[in-house]
C-alpha cells in the first residue's frame, strides 16, 4: 500500500505526490500491492497519525527518505516503524532523539 496525504478530496499535495513522477512505475506498483506494508515515499508524513493509520489497518509504515511535520512523536510508535533515510538535518534530529538514526538522503 502507498500513502498520499491530500488537503482535500479534489486537491493533492505535491511534495506527496512527487513519487509517481520520480518513482518507476513498475516499482511504484509492487509497493502498492504490499500486505504487510504501508510505504510512504517522500513527502512530510512522519507523524504519529499516520503511523496510527497504518498500525489500524494492520501494516507497518515504511518512510522513505520522508520528513517530519514538526509535530510531537511518540517514540513507541516510531519504534513500531521502519525508515529508510529522511528529508533533512531537522527530521533526522528529532528521530535521533527517539532512538531512530537514520541519513538524510533529501528529496
Amino acid at each position: 500500500m502507498l500513502y498520499e496525504w491530500s488537503p482535500g478530496e479534489d486537491a493533492r499535495n505535491l511534495g506527496d505526490a512527487l513519487p509517481v513522477l520520480l518513482i518507476p512505475e513498475p516499482i511504484l506498483s509492487t509497493l502498492g500491492k504490499s500486505e504487510d506494508y504501508m510505504f510512504c515515499p517522500i513527502g512530510s508524513v512522519i507523524t504519529d497519525a499516520v503511523i496510527e493509520h497504518a498500525r489500524w489497518l494492520k501494516k507497518t509504515p515504511v518512510f522513505l527518505g520522508c520528513g517530519w511535520d514538526g509535530s510531537p512523536l511518540s517514540k513507541r510508535l516510531l519504534e513500531e516503524s521502519l525508515f529508510f533515510g529522511c528529508r533533512g538535518p531537522l527530521t533526522q534530529f528529532e528521530l535521533g532523539r527517539h532512538g531512530i538514526h537514520v541519513g538524510v538522503t533529501g528529496d
